[in-house]
């Protein structure tokens, strides 16, 4: 293959990658800091690529829900009320955790 540069957004998404590893527990916090400097000293894609070839793919996040959720799927805390108001808090309340499941964590 022929050596092709490496960009900051190509290195910034592998240290994404080497992110999500490491929260699932596949590298410890030293091993992700060692392939992190070694990320940002590549210059080509398969320098890159060294970073991560012992790593599994990773699953593909899917994408957000364009819609708030029904109302029956509101914890008590966040219930709407009805008009634009009540819409329109659905769907902030869409884009924030619930207090139900943060104090349960």
């Amino acid at each position: 293959m022929a050596l092709v540069r490496a960009s900051d957004e190509d290195r910034q998404r592998v240290i994404g990658v080497l992110q999500r590893h490491t929260e699932e527990g596949r590298l410890s916090l030293d091993e992700f800091s060692d392939r992190v400097g070694t990320v940002y000293a590549a210059k080509t894609l398969d320098d890159l690529r060294a970073a991560v070839v012992d790593l599994p793919a990773l699953a593909r996040c899917p994408p957000p829900s364009p819609r708030p959720p029904p109302v029956g799927d509101l914890c008590p805390g966040h219930r709407r009320g009805g008009g634009l108001r009540g819409r329109l808090r659905a769907a902030q309340v869409a884009r924030e955790p619930c207090h139900e499941r943060q104090s349960a964590a």
